[in-house]
């Protein structure tokens, strides 16, 4: 098989999946995918005696099976929490810059309203 096509257990390897019959899941997966589209995907090269022999690749993989890609929670959860990180530290810098100032112009004028008995 040319080096440019993973072998199904290899593509398995690379998608995060595990157990020992992880190569016959992906194949699984594809032959469905492939009866759905109405069309081959993956790359077959006759094996001698050993039957058909399949090739896949990361973008083959990519273009019609993103949703093997999906991200684990987890990683989605540390991906929002650094986002939010960065929203906050945004936020904080322009309320430091905008708000703060304002804050001390106010606290002026209600000392001088105090001293003349304004308030």
């Amino acid at each position: 098989m040319p080096r440019r096509y993973l072998t199904p257990d290899q593509a398995a390897e690379l998608l995060g999946w595990e157990g020992r019959r992880r190569s016959e899941r992906l194949l699984r997966v594809m032959f469905a995918k492939e009866r759905a589209l109405g069309r081959t995907i993956m790359h077959r090269q006759g094996g001698a005696g050993r039957g058909t022999r399949y090739g896949l690749t990361e973008p083959m993989l990519h273009r019609y099976c993103a949703e093997l890609f999906l991200v684990t929670q987890d990683e989605l959860l540390g991906e929002v929490r650094h986002q939010l990180g960065a929203i906050n530290r945004s936020v904080a810098d322009k309320v430091l810059e905008l708000v703060v100032p304002e804050l001390k112009q106010l606290r002026k004028r209600i000392a001088r309203l105090e001293q003349r008995g304004g308030v």
